[in-house]
């Protein structure tokens, strides 16, 4: 195969991670929920590839937030959503 231009490679990544589900935990907007991984408050959204694993943190997440109202849930999106493109 010959070199292909940056273009192109970056259509069929595009192509590519438009095809492939994550799941996040989210709130009921959709937005994922900020897992604190260092202090003071440096904050991290996760995706995973296996919705076990994300059920797993939602466990933990709503563990972690006792008898809140807010009502998180997995959700599945697709990872052209929340890939950044080249």
């Amino acid at each position: 195969g010959g070199v292909i231009s940056f273009e192109t490679f970056r259509s069929r990544v595009d192509r590519l991670v438009e095809g492939i589900g994550v799941f996040s935990v989210t709130d009921p907007s959709g937005s994922p929920v900020l897992q604190t991984i260092r202090e003071p408050a440096e904050k991290l959204g996760r995706f995973y590839f296996d919705n076990e694993e994300a059920s797993e943190a939602l466990r933990k997440s709503n563990s972690q937030l006792g008898s809140s109202s807010v009502k998180l849930e997995v959700r599945r999106l697709a990872l052209s959503d929340v890939f950044l493109s080249l």
